[in-house]
């Protein structure tokens, strides 16, 4: 089992975790390789990236067991900041004085597709080190969306 995983299972919502325990209950790490690749948290040679995978399941409200979380980048002040995480946005929120955020899904609402450019004009823009821009795609994020 991957560093990191034991503390993750007990955390997996029921409905998952049958769909990846052994006959001797314990996990069968074939199955959740397989469930790691479906659900984009492979590492690219058929095995499991426990950063993607504490990601997600830090933005399902799941924690992440004894795994640590990835660090989050420093945001910079003239670029459009494309938040993936809680995490991410708790500690924009917490380093820095000023932050707007939009949220949008342009992959469908017009609006969104109209404004996006805007904001992201104004985000290369700004002159001010103590304010940043960033943008969560509630399509992606459903979770931070509903959180705010």
């Amino acid at each position: 089992m991957p560093a990191g995983m034991e503390g993750m299972l007990d955390k997996i919502p029921p409905q998952m975790r049958s769909q990846i325990m052994g006959p001797d209950g314990k996990p069968d790490m074939a199955k959740v390789s397989q469930m790691a690749q479906q659900m984009g948290m492979g590492d690219g040679a058929g095995g499991i990236d426990m950063a993607k995978m504490q990601q997600m399941m830090g933005g399902m409200g799941m924690g992440g067991g004894n795994a640590r979380p990835a660090p989050v980048a420093p945001a910079v002040h003239n670029k459009l900041n494309n938040i993936t995480s809680h995490e991410m946005l708790a500690t924009y929120i917490k380093d820095y004085p000023g932050v707007i955020c939009n949220f949008g899904d342009t992959s469908y609402c017009p609006p969104c597709k109209q404004y996006k450019p805007i904001y992201t004009a104004d985000a290369s823009n700004n002159t001010n080190k103590n304010l940043i821009y960033c943008y969560i795609d509630t399509k992606e994020n459903k979770d931070i969306a509903q959180h705010y």
